[in-house]
């Protein structure tokens, strides 16, 4: 982790700069020895109480107030919460002792060694996880589940090359199958022999078919560097230069745009079959609806997979979740659960019947689609624990009345005494239209605090 992810670290209430850090954690054991036997048998007794070393800076020309201020905090006996830069809260530890330092060669400033030790049993470290990490977990999720999800396609599709009567559907899925990779042939370029051979193969189909979905999201959501730089090589190139972050408005247009994208994607074996999409490669005369539902079914996996993988590199960026508001993070969230919840009803509309029939077919389709459905269930409750844990890092969010005319940066003085918020304020209350001209009675989002 690096320091510019450190959280601010205090004591009682009484904050302090940290640059450094040390912990060196043993357990406790007994050992039994026996006479003229080589060797003990040993019994783990657990983990001894962790100690907290920390060096604090203290600088300035007030760093004499701070340091009054941070002894009377480590001199009160008893025990006190610690906020260590890198675990966060650890509810209860005492000070065993701490050393102050000062050097002639750097005036208006000292060190400050500190010394805990915690003070109860089964404390975690890490008791606030970082949304780096947690998407870091989800993305491990998801690509399980593309992996499961060309196992499922490649059992649900093995009937259609052994049963003569099954031909004409064979026929249809793998022009379907075809004409999909057209259509994102500007996005990646496969050659006909290429896209014939993962027609022909399901599994590798769905693995080819996730990575088409990822380079085509970065080229169309370029704007956004969250998703932009999901794929490092696109077919339109990278940008020289690109901005650390989009605006809120930017990262919902966009993303708006992108579930219209996925969600073109469920419907086009349908539309391929109905005409409403014209097909490069002819479908047989006669192919039917009812010819494309198990490749509708995989694309609607594949879709809400990809729109979880975007949603979560959006809610992974910290400075990126920092421009949206609460409502953004929402609707990301809500956007992808919604299209799960569908994705799940319109397998078990299709695969349920299969259960009664499992032990009579080669390929165990009546079970497999359930393992789909329990991945995605535990996506749709990730990204929402992702989405609550970002939101649960501001403060309260609130509703206050603009007492007189103002605007914005004179309001973020007034409410919170730092006029740079004023930013914050815009985010809340995207209907604002001139940040200048605030009038008297407006009711504005803001943060508590």
């Amino acid at each position: 982790m690096g320091w510019e992810n450190m959280q601010p670290a205090s004591f009682r209430g009484v904050t302090f700069d940290v640059i450094a850090t040390d912990e060196e954690i043993s357990r406790d054991h007994a050992a039994y020895e026996y006479p003229h036997v080589d060797g003990a048998d040993l019994k783990d007794l657990g983990r001894k109480s962790r100690p907290f070393r920390l060096t604090a800076l203290l600088w300035g020309d007030t760093y004499e107030y701070h340091l009054q201020k941070l002894i009377a905090a480590l001199d009160e006996p008893g025990d006190g919460e610690l906020i260590h830069p890198v675990y966060g809260s650890i509810p209860s530890v005492i000070v065993t002792g701490y050393g102050i330092h000062h050097d002639a060669e750097n005036p208006d400033s000292c060190t400050v060694d500190l010394s805990f030790l915690e003070n109860r049993t089964g404390t975690a470290l890490f008791s606030a996880a970082l949304p780096e990490m947690f998407g870091a977990s989800l993305f491990d999720t998801l690509d399980s589940l593309t992996a499961e999800l060309g196992e499922f396609f490649d059992a649900v599709t093995a009937p259609l090359n052994t049963a003569n009567s099954l031909i004409k559907r064979a026929k249809t899925v793998e022009s379907t199958l075809i004409n999909t990779l057209l259509t994102y042939d500007s996005d990646i370029s496969f050659t006909m022999d290429q896209m014939v051979g993962l027609a022909e193969n399901p599994a590798q189909f769905v693995q080819a078919l996730s990575e088409v979905l990822e380079t085509h999201v970065a080229n169309m959501a370029s704007a956004v560097p969250a998703l932009a730089s999901t794929a490092p090589v696109t077919a339109i190139g990278l940008a020289d230069t690109v901005a650390d972050v989009a605006t809120s408005s930017t990262v919902i247009s966009t993303w708006n745009e992108v579930v219209k994208d996925m969600d073109t994607l469920v419907s086009l074996p349908e539309a391929f079959i109905n005409g409403d999409t014209a097909p490069t490669v002819d479908l047989p005369s006669d192919a039917s609806p009812e010819d494309v539902q198990d490749i509708k079914t995989t694309y609607a996996v594949a879709a809400v997979t990809e729109l979880a993988s975007a949603a979560t590199a959006i809610l992974s960026d910290d400075e990126q979740t920092a421009q949206l508001t609460p409502n953004d993070i929402g609707k990301l969230v809500s956007d992808v659960r919604i299209r799960i919840q569908t994705t799940i009803d319109l397998f078990r509309h299709r695969y349920e019947p299969t259960r009664e029939t499992v032990t009579e077919t080669a390929a165990p389709v009546g079970i497999m689609w359930l393992t789909l459905v329990d991945s995605m269930k535990t996506i749709a409750l990730t990204l929402q624990d992702l989405g609550v844990m970002i939101l649960a890092r501001r403060p309260p969010l609130t509703r206050r009345q603009v007492q007189a005319d103002s605007c914005l940066h004179l309001l973020a003085h007034l409410w919170y005494g730092d006029h740079h918020r004023s930013a914050e304020l815009l985010h809340l209350n995207p209907e604002i239209r001139n940040p200048n001209q605030i009038t008297a009675g407006m009711v504005l989002n803001a943060y508590a605090r």
